[in-house]
């Protein structure tokens, strides 16, 4: 009977299972027929096994018998786990599963082919989110894919099917869902979130009915967001009402990345402190990036760097894959933005090689794409140009028009920086143009000002017209990004001044970008080398980097108007 286990099996599952005792179990590890490792696991020689397996065979009742009691078993055990993973004992369920996962394999692949509806239902959870945080996509979203393509035909052919077994389905759907987006695939999941909608919102209690609108904002049209956004926030009342506290720091967290402002994040504060209450490892590290971000976008790139490095800690404390790869390159990227290159390099290189692990395209790019900034940042064009064109072409294939934005933006820069003029201006024409498709207000900044840079180096008037309409853009529509877009503002001015044979206008400007925190470290740099090539040139008092950011923009302002 221990023949139906796999990969190793313990003791209480041996007695569960087989009803051996440790009596017996030692008479077999006596015998050399079984092992027992330092840890008191079991487990069987194959060859031993299969003999074992054949002699279990000839009698098909018993067969049967201990087949349903391993899947009984291992039904209780994800159950039982997936409640520890949402308790502060999650790394030691994650572990748990891992050490049992060709149990746990064997007895899924089961369940599906016999239709199995009450394994599946309690041990899904425990499934998913081991195969979700492991970031084991391609795997995790084929076994619910079989258990999805195996279960709709019943759904779909038996009118009165039993509501809980409507309710395993469309959670069934629901988990199959996460994996296809995280894979970057819309339709299958747009289908299959309408499939599920009704069965949930008539059948499911508050905490699952969150994870409803949290999957479907992210491939929804902004329209259909908001009203998903306003969705859970209701449902986020409803959550504390009933103390329903790990589904509400989930729902939290994703209302902090889609509302939280950079002068407002209360709902990324109040996840953050109800993840900590309870050890939601895994929201913690998403809202710890979430706060890093907007640090980051403030220009307070220490307080990001703090934020990304604990999201980073405690992603290899509980071996969340997916977070791990995220916290990494977000950690190197502001890394990057104080000048510390060599760690960026080793954070974004180390993310690079867990999203080759998991098998996540666009982490990969991401990755390629941030390797290319340290690199551009250090003057290295040619590897930079390399690094960027890699991951263009994975975002590419994806087809996901964000990163392809950000990607053709960076070749520009890097293509300008080795003396391609031709090709850069290009590069940012169409990185402009998507800018402007998806309403990306930063990429549509970035993109501007090297369009600004690129004409001031041809002495093109071009240059005083374009900066013009950044100046514009940012005191208007993209007010929210002023602290960050200011020092890009200051150094485009600064190169036009320069290109004009005025670099006496230059200086001031360049002064208040080299004092001004959100000024990055590679531009800091870039606007020191201009000074110092300025130096015959009468020095005025610096700016003050300390300026309020209207006061900067009023200036910048005043300096454009000298222009004609």
């Amino acid at each position: 009977r221990l023949s139906v286990f796999r990969g190793g099996f313990e003791r209480e599952a041996a007695q569960d299972v087989a009803g051996a005792n440790l009596a017996s179990l030692s008479g077999l590890v006596d015998r050399s027929l079984l092992q027992m490792s330092p840890d008191r696991r079991f487990t069987i020689q194959e060859l031993t096994r299969q003999y074992a397996e054949e002699k279990l065979k000839i009698d098909p009742d018993a067969e049967q018998a201990a087949l349903r009691r391993h899947s009984e078993h291992f039904a209780r055990f994800l159950q039982q786990q997936a409640q520890e993973i949402q308790s502060r004992r999650q790394k030691e369920a994650l572990e748990a599963i891992h050490k049992e996962i060709e149990n746990v394999r064997l007895s899924w692949i089961r369940a599906v082919k016999s239709l199995n509806w009450s394994y599946i239902d309690r041990a899904m959870e425990g499934v998913y989110l081991f195969y979700n945080t492991y970031g084991w996509a391609i795997e995790g979203e084929a076994i619910f894919n079989a258990a999805v393509e195996a279960f709709q035909p019943v759904f779909e052919t038996k009118p009165h099917l039993q509501d809980e077994h409507k309710l395993t389905f469309a959670r069934l759907l629901i988990r199959h869902n996460s994996f296809l987006i995280n894979m970057y695939q819309k339709e299958r999941p747009r289908r299959q979130i309408e499939m599920a909608r009704p069965i949930v919102e008539t059948l499911a209690p508050v905490s699952e009915r969150v994870r409803h609108p949290v999957h479907d904002c992210m491939i929804a049209a902004d329209e259909r967001r908001q009203i998903l956004l306003d969705e859970l926030e209701t449902l986020c009342e409803e959550l504390r009402s009933s103390g329903e506290f790990w589904a509400l720091s989930q729902a939290l967290t994703h209302l902090s990345i889609h509302r939280d402002t950079l002068a407002d994040h209360r709902f990324a504060e109040e996840a953050y402190t109800i993840a900590r209450q309870i050890g939601n490892h895994r929201v913690l590290v998403e809202v710890l990036d979430a706060m890093g971000t907007t640090a980051q976008m403030m220009g307070d790139y220490p307080t990001a760097r703090e934020k990304f490095l604990e999201g980073l800690s405690i992603s290899r404390q509980v071996n969340y894959r997916w977070g791990l790869a995220l916290s990494l390159d977000y950690a190197g990227y502001a890394c990057r933005l104080m000048g510390d290159y060599d760690e960026a390099e080793q954070l974004h290189r180390e993310s690079f090689q867990i999203s080759q692990e998991i098998n996540d395209r666009l982490g990969i790019a991401g990755s390629l794409d941030n390797l290319g900034l340290v690199y551009l940042d250090r003057g290295q064009y040619d590897q930079a140009a390399e690094s960027f064109h890699r991951g263009l072409a994975i975002r590419e294939q994806v087809n996901d028009v964000y990163s392809i934005q950000v990607s053709l933006e960076n070749l520009a820069f890097a293509q300008m920086g080795m003396g391609d003029l031709s090709a850069a201006d290009e590069g940012f024409q169409k990185s402009l143009r998507l800018a402007e498709e998806i309403d990306f207000h930063w990429g549509w900044i970035r993109t501007m000002g090297g369009m600004v840079s690129l004409n001031a180096r041809r002495r093109n008037t071009a240059a005083i017209r374009l900066c013009r309409q950044l100046l514009e853009f940012i005191r208007g529509t993209a007010a929210h990004l002023q602290p960050t877009s200011i020092p890009i503002l200051l150094f485009v001015l600064s190169e036009i001044f320069i290109a004009r044979d005025e670099p006496e206008k230059a200086v001031p400007l360049l002064q208040t970008a080299i004092q001004r925190r959100e000024t990055w470290a590679g531009l800091r740099q870039k606007a020191e080398t201009m000074l110092a090539a300025g130096r015959d040139h009468p020095q005025i008092s610096p700016a003050g980097g300390s300026k309020p950011v209207q006061a900067c923009l009023d200036e910048i302002g005043a300096a454009l108007e000298t222009l004609k």
